[in-house]
């Protein structure tokens, strides 16, 4: 009997859609497109597919900050406005009108089930990305931290980079973190890495303006590029470190005085793999 209502909402679309729409007194911006996905549930034409649309809606809804709340009243309200078109439709034939309310029942429920799962799971993913983030940014912190204990500790200078060095590489998963000081208008040197040999350090000079070290030295702004050998052929750090180095960012270390700027050095990010930084690291390391 159920197929028998189900034949008759095919078969008189049109004029439920017609009564319906007559009988909403408070029409929203998705009162027609959820009456079309009762009736189409109804119809049981598009069944499948149509739960997964609605499903993505109720994402999208969360996405934009909607609230779901509203949202399900608009379906409930064209449910009521529909139910009764099919009384007024089908008021001669108790069966028909009975079926047809029940198949309706069931739309009705699949249709508010799909938008609330798509919403909750939206609101779900948002509030795992949120945690993620907190645990980030409180990994970050206690990276500052760190480095704040390394600086006012009674290691030396070097020893204190080097520190500095580890710690940062560590926390942007980058595979060598450098650092060079300026000690001459024309030439910085290598005086810490988080992992690179000891015996290197002091020995190796990049002079202002070399890629790409040297150049973010000159510009005094942060550069980087996935592949560094295609964006500057071989650069001065592969012959430093005798690594094949893909991904690199360079951040410059200037001293902000009163009436100017001075460049003290850089610090060198490197990756064995092609990478690109987001964002928060980005902001991290320019810390």
């Amino acid at each position: 009997m159920t197929q028998d209502a189900i034949v008759q909402f095919h078969e008189h679309r049109d004029e439920l859609t017609s009564l319906t729409m007559a009988r909403l007194t408070d029409v929203t911006e998705w009162s027609e497109r959820d009456l079309s996905r009762l009736l189409d549930l109804c119809d049981e034409q598009i069944h499948p597919s149509l739960l997964d649309a609605l499903d993505n809606e109720g994402v999208q809804f969360a996405q934009v900050g909607g609230r779901l709340d509203i949202r399900l009243e608009s379906v409930e309200r064209v449910a009521d406005a529909l139910g009764a078109a099919i009384d007024e439709l089908f008021a001669v034939d108790a069966a028909v009108r009975k079926n047809s309310r029940e198949v309706l029942r069931l739309a009705r429920r699949n249709v508010i089930m799909a938008l609330a799962r798509g919403f909750q799971s939206a609101i779900e993913r948002f509030a795992y990305t949120e945690r993620e983030q907190g645990q980030i940014e409180h990994s970050r912190l206690r990276a500052i931290q760190h480095i704040n204990s390394a600086v006012n500790s009674s290691l030396n200078v070097d020893e204190t980079l080097g520190t500095c060095a580890m710690i940062v590489a560590q926390e942007v998963h980058a595979d060598l973190c450098a650092i060079f000081t300026r000690e001459s208008p024309n030439e910085m040197v290598l005086r810490a890495t988080s992992s690179a040999p000891n015996e290197i350090l002091g020995h190796y000079v990049v002079h202002i303006g070399e890629p790409i070290t040297g150049l973010v030295g000159q510009k005094g702004v942060p550069m980087s590029a996935d592949d560094v050998g295609n964006a500057y052929g071989i650069p001065i750090e592969s012959q430093i470190f005798d690594r094949p180095y893909k991904g690199i960012f360079v951040v410059p270390i200037i001293y902000f005085g009163n009436d100017e700027t001075i460049l003290e050095g850089a610090i060198t990010f490197l990756t064995e793999q092609q990478h690109t930084y987001t964002p928060e690291e980005i902001h991290f390391m320019e810390l």
